[in-house]
């Protein structure tokens, strides 16, 4: 009697358990196809998409708030749904330009403000190119110094024998300009969500 009494409390909890579940994937089925039924796509907010840059850019001759064209070299898809085209700009915009000087380099940064789909329709956007040193800043690192000196360095490990190290020393020379060349292939970062119709 026991034995029955706990099999049918173990069926009747699997129900109640079970039922939220299937409620659930039924809704998710219905959300799905609701998805593919709607015209409209967004592009989710932290997105990531490797781009190609269409023109060179540099600290040297480019100026803050110069527009660059940065290109998208293949289709992007959500789901069945192609997201962004392939051959679609982004559009990107100079910013924190500052030309080489002595004891730093140039260094800029590359705003993402727009995309222009090949059929012409034209989204804004709020994202920006990272730089491979994991921020926004591309170039700005110090500029070496003009001359070295030696220290000595004496190690109890080394039983107190000396060893030289060449150090640089003195006055820091002239940095250089920072340069992408045309057809670098780089990351677009979106910050916000862009809905795409």
């Amino acid at each position: 009697m026991k034995k029955l009494c706990l099999l049918i409390l173990i069926i009747i909890a699997g129900y109640l358990i079970a039922k939220p579940c299937f409620a659930l994937y039924g809704a998710y089925e219905e959300f799905q196809n609701n998805q593919e039924e709607q015209t409209s796509l967004t592009i989710p907010a932290g997105s990531f998409y490797s781009v190609m840059l269409g023109e060179t850019v540099s600290s040297e001759f480019n100026n803050n708030g110069d527009i660059i064209k940065i290109m998208v070299s293949s289709d992007y898809t959500l789901g069945n749904k192609v997201l962004i085209p392939q051959y679609s700009i982004f559009i990107g915009v100079v910013t924190n330009l500052e030309k080489a000087q002595r004891g730093q380099d140039g260094y800029f940064s590359l705003d993402v403000i727009g995309l222009v789909f090949p059929d012409g329709r034209k989204f804004d956007v709020n994202g920006y190119v990272p730089s491979s040193k994991d921020n926004r800043v591309f170039g700005g690192d110090f500029a070496r110094r003009a001359g070295h000196k030696t220290v000595l360095h004496r190690s109890a490990a080394f039983h107190r024998r000396g060893t030289l190290q060449l150090l640089q020393n003195g006055p820091r020379i002239m940095g250089k300009e920072t340069k992408l060349p045309a057809g670098q292939v780089l990351n677009v970062y979106i910050k916000e969500p862009v809905k795409i119709e």
